[in-house]
């Protein structure tokens, strides 16, 4: 199980750094324009943005269920009948996957995509959400031992 837990937390790390889900979840949480996500201006302005540790913290727990939601569809998408099949899972695990961000402390679809523009904007941003991962690591491998 430590394994396990160590490859969610390092898949997590680079998920969060390479690729947060702002687009998918923008496209849901907002009105879309020609079948097409609006850009909210504010998005752009995430750069100058301060998160608390709180709100950043809110947003580790919700990629950390949003990786399990992940790995837990992914045989299924792998195992697909056809199209339709693997576009009702990826709607499910959508689903999943806005609720969990919704249930977490701290954390909405809005918050959540702020951070993830600003991960990928501002370095600072990006580093202080991985030593908060790193932290839940050690908190998880420690709780096995």
């Amino acid at each position: 199980m430590t394994f396990r837990k160590t490859l969610v937390g390092s898949a997590t790390i680079a998920a969060l750094l390479a690729a947060p889900l702002a687009p998918a979840f923008a496209q849901t949480a907002e009105g879309t324009t020609n079948g097409k996500p609006e850009i909210k201006q504010e998005m752009q302005q995430t750069e100058t943005q301060n998160f608390t540790d709180a709100q950043l913290q809110g947003f580790v727990d919700a990629a950390m269920a949003i990786s399990e939601i992940r790995q837990d569809y992914l045989p299924q998408l792998q195992q697909a009948s056809d199209e339709d099949a693997a576009t009702e899972l990826q709607m499910q695990a959508m689903e999943e996957m806005q609720t969990a961000v919704e249930d977490t402390e701290n954390m909405n679809l809005d918050l959540y995509n702020q951070i993830g523009a600003a991960m990928q904007a501002d370095p600072e941003v990006g580093e202080r959400v991985a030593a908060l991962v790193k932290e839940a690591e050690e908190a998880n491998t420690q709780g096995e031992g």
